[in-house]
């Protein structure tokens, strides 16, 4: 089904295709941060976005609801069973070099997400201090593992370089985290949404 809505993302002048997108929820997690941080100030697509939520709303309002087939789950979970394993990388998912976006966090910091887990309410990323740049004290609701990629950073009177892993756990308070070289870090923790 072509719905009529062309563009991407990437498109700056496409407000009318990014609002649809994000209303039918197919937009990645760094398209629709970065969709969000538009709307706060962007009259017209605070506009476009009420449009596309208010005509997919009168669409689903006029689909029936259909019951599904008796046997229709069952049936996919048998074709999802059967499927081969370890046979290539179809069960494997791949984040190269390139792929993804470097999102600003805050000054000097940035971040790249590699994987989310949202039934587990865990999120892998990649954070990138620039020289100088620091995390402000932070708490912990649940295990959060880092690891010192590039660069060196200190929290507290603590050091860390290249190589070295430090797990900080659930309700402990990091210190302010702070890069004079700057850093990239491997990180594995709570989602935040």
């Amino acid at each position: 089904m072509n719905c009529g809505i062309e563009g991407t993302m990437n498109d700056k002048n496409n407000g009318p295709a990014q609002a649809a997108n994000y209303v039918l929820g197919i937009l990645s997690v760094e398209e629709r941060q970065a969709f969000e941080r538009r709307l706060v100030d962007d009259e017209a697509l605070r506009s476009d976005l009420a449009f596309w939520q208010d005509h997919f709303l009168a669409l689903s309002e006029s689909v029936p609801e259909l019951e599904p087939s008796p046997g229709g789950y069952a049936a996919i979970e048998a074709l999802l069973d059967n499927r081969p394993r370890g046979s290539g990388t179809d069960d494997l998912i791949i984040v190269r070099e390139a792929d993804g976006e470097w999102q600003p966090l805050l000054r000097g910091v940035t971040k790249k997400t590699l994987y989310v887990n949202r039934p587990e309410a865990v999120e892998t990323f990649l954070l990138r201090l620039e020289p100088g740049a620091s995390l402000p004290a932070h708490g912990h609701r649940s295990t959060e593992e880092c690891l010192v990629l590039e660069g060196e950073i200190t929290i507290g009177r603590d050091r860390f370089g290249v190589g070295d892993f430090q797990v900080a756990l659930p309700d402990v308070r990091h210190l302010p985290i702070v890069s004079e070289t700057g850093a990239v870090l491997f990180i594995r923790g709570e989602l935040h949404t």
